[in-house]
């Protein structure tokens, strides 16, 4: 796709020498990013600062995905304790848990991300960001530890709370 193709203004803002204001970018494609990095400018390349975009979103994807694999790990080490069950879960209760810990991270973090993500492209402020990661974060912990227990529903809407809150505010802030 050529930059033609995106917007007038945009294709004019990307032929002109940089540095370039960030806000002639978004006037007609209010979510098109550009990286600044390195530009070309003739014979010439430019530098210039990187801005890191959507830098809370940015920390909690890495995070989670660290975190995997520490669970994977945990999963692996029952696995081969139990005799080297390779599919399932073996009929063994802590496997299972082990199994559904990991699933149930997989199953909620992505929505959470894009969520988060989406809310900070839009514009919600980074207090309101962080304090939904820590209380997804909360409730990750609050699953682990409940697990077992008949509290294990608190955990599962300290988890979800969060990213239905945004979820709504983007809605809001999309259509009103």
């Amino acid at each position: 796709m050529e930059t033609k193709q995106l917007a007038p203004s945009i294709s004019k803002t990307l032929r002109s020498k940089p540095p370039f204001n960030r806000k002639q970018l978004i006037g007609d494609a209010r979510f098109v990013v550009i990286n600044e990095a390195c530009i070309a400018d003739g014979n010439q390349r430019r530098q210039s600062m990187t801005q890191v975009v959507l830098p809370v979103t940015i920390t909690v994807t890495s995070l989670l995905a660290i975190s995997l694999i520490p669970l994977t790990g945990w999963i692996g080490l029952r696995r081969e304790k139990i005799g080297g069950v390779f599919r399932g879960d073996g009929d063994d209760a802590t496997l299972f848990k082990r199994i559904r810990i990991h699933g149930n991270l997989m199953e909620n973090a992505p929505v959470f991300i894009l969520v988060l993500g989406a809310s900070e492209m839009v514009g919600l402020a980074q207090l309101w960001l962080w304090l939904a990661v820590a209380v997804f974060l909360i409730g990750r912990v609050l699953h682990f530890i409940l697990f077992d227990s008949s509290k294990r529903g608190f955990a599962m809407l300290t988890t979800l709370l969060p990213g239905m809150l945004m979820g709504l505010w983007l809605l809001l802030q999309t259509w009103l």
